[in-house]
């Protein structure tokens, strides 16, 4: 088939291997809403709203909530520049109540790296500051994914795989500097409607914790995205 190739070769750019490290696994299903519109005629002024809920302990219980509005501006048909804010509600045994509430400020850069009829690579750049309600912890992290999609039906239909890559820049009580975490992504993206499209797949989410033993998630993914 022909996008098999061009698929193999985005695998092998964008997915680093996971670190040789003992682990603690966990299953998770994260379930994502977006809203995307622009708020200008001219499409200049970009929106994004984000509701997330990620099922945890093998999906079992409710362990974080997010909520992530998100406003840019759009340089070019390649470039975005935005930034936006995030309310997450972890549960956590580190604290007396069991749940961790965090405010993240966040500046975001997307930017299209390669357009053609049967491969778009995409990236993403965010630099953000996480403060918490309840513990003693002020993080600012960068994070780095590269995506790749290979459209594979004339509707729209295509096989979507992305890596990421998180560091914070600086260490405290509950985080180490240095790399945080990996996240591999394989999956598909299916357009139910004119506006609407499902992205669905299997995420490995490796993460690097201080003082205590590494987690590795298995995350099947299920993203809904509403565009006007």
């Amino acid at each position: 088939m022909k996008f098999v190739k061009p698929l193999l070769t985005a695998a092998a750019v964008l997915l680093p291997a996971l670190p040789a490290r003992a682990a603690d696994e966990d299953t998770a299903v994260w379930n994502a809403q977006f809203i995307k519109f622009y708020a200008d005629k001219d499409h200049k002024i970009f929106v994004r709203l984000e509701s997330q809920q990620r099922l945890t302990n093998d999906v079992s219980k409710l362990g974080q909530f997010i909520l992530r509005p998100y406003v840019a501006y759009q340089v070019n048909d390649n470039l975005q520049i935005g930034g936006g804010y995030a309310y997450f509600r972890s549960e956590s045994g580190l604290v007396e109540g069991g749940f961790v509430f965090e405010h993240r400020a966040f500046i975001e850069v997307n930017y299209r790296v390669l357009d053609r009829p049967g491969l778009k690579v995409d990236t993403r750049t965010l630099l953000e500051s996480r403060q918490y309600e309840n513990i003693p912890d002020q993080i600012i992290r960068g994070r780095f994914l590269a995506q790749g999609l290979i459209p594979i039906t004339e509707r729209g239909t295509g096989i979507l795989i992305f890596s990421e890559y998180l560091h914070n820049l600086n260490g405290s009580l509950n985080f180490d500097a240095g790399t945080e975490q990996l996240r591999n992504f394989g999956g598909v993206v299916i357009p139910v409607t004119r506006n609407v499209d499902v992205m669905t797949g299997y995420m490995n989410q490796y993460s690097l914790n201080s003082g205590r033993e590494d987690t590795m998630n298995h995350v099947f993914w299920l993203k809904t995205t509403a565009k006007f």
